[in-house]
């Protein structure tokens, strides 16, 4: 699907980048938020942008599952 849509592929992609980035630096969850939407900064014209605080914490969730 993402390979239709290379906008979403990329923004995807530097979403997990950015939350591992911070889980790797032992952040918690809800320490994360700000950095990363900071770090999304180029996508902040999406819509619902305002609203990835529980996309950001699902993907928090996705890195943490993995590894274990």
């Amino acid at each position: 699907m993402c390979a239709r849509f290379p906008a979403l592929a990329a923004f995807l992609r530097t979403l997990r980048a950015a939350v591992k980035k911070y889980y790797d630096q032992g952040l918690s969850d809800f320490e994360i938020k700000e950095k990363v939407m900071n770090d999304l900064a180029a996508y902040k014209n999406y819509y619902g942008f305002d609203d990835l605080g529980r996309v950001i914490n699902a993907t928090y969730l996705q890195i943490e599952a993995e590894s274990f």
